[in-house]
């Protein structure tokens, strides 16, 4: 079961016209029962649905890169790669600490520090300091991978927080995580057979 707040999952209430006005009279009719020296001003305000598109938060991925996370994580690293991406606000960032995600993904602590450690050696996510309380580390997912925000945020936080060339057609991360790949496949070709 996940630890995560139901405090912070939006709440949306479709009302019609009508209950609208009975609302509005409602309130209207307390207020000048309670203090007669004033007369209320009430407003309500509607928010158009929106009729197209989704309406649930949601992540773009790259899927050629993601196709070769899969291949180099373990499933416990894995798991926390997929809590990190779920529980990323815009921008990527992730505002988590080691204790939400290991209660969230059904870990231990311990596993949840290697598995983020792994995902760092990879790229895959940046280990910030908070710079108010310097016991807690904040983690930028990379957007090479998947990404949350704006287009132009993209390409600045490609640059100042991965050092890599901001752009479509060169994709550092997942140049980066083919190399590490293939040598691990190499690896495993070239290991004698102990049967």
């Amino acid at each position: 079961m996940s630890l995560i707040s139901p405090i912070m999952q939006k709440k949306t209430y479709q009302i019609s016209k009508k209950d609208q006005e009975g609302i509005k009279n409602a309130v209207s009719d307390t207020l000048k029962n309670s203090v007669d020296s004033i007369t209320p001003q009430i407003s309500i305000f509607v928010k158009k649905a929106q009729k197209t598109g989704i309406n649930e938060n949601f992540i773009m991925v790259i899927q050629e890169t993601e196709a070769i996370i899969c291949q180099l994580l373990t499933n416990a690293e894995f798991k926390v790669f997929g809590f990190i991406r779920s529980y990323s606000k815009y921008d990527n960032e992730i505002n988590a600490d080691i204790k939400l995600i290991a209660d969230s993904c059904l870990m231990t602590d311990r596993t949840v520090k290697k598995a983020l450690k792994k995902l760092a050696l990879l790229n895959i996510i940046k280990i910030q300091s908070n710079l108010v309380d310097k016991r807690r580390n904040y983690y930028v997912l990379n957007p090479q991978s998947s990404w949350k925000g704006m287009e132009a945020k993209r390409q600045e936080i490609i640059k100042n927080v991965f050092n890599a060339e901001p752009g479509l057609r060169e994709n550092q991360l997942k140049k980066d995580l083919t190399k590490r790949l293939k040598s691990l496949q190499l690896q495993l070709q070239l290991q004698p057979n102990t049967d």
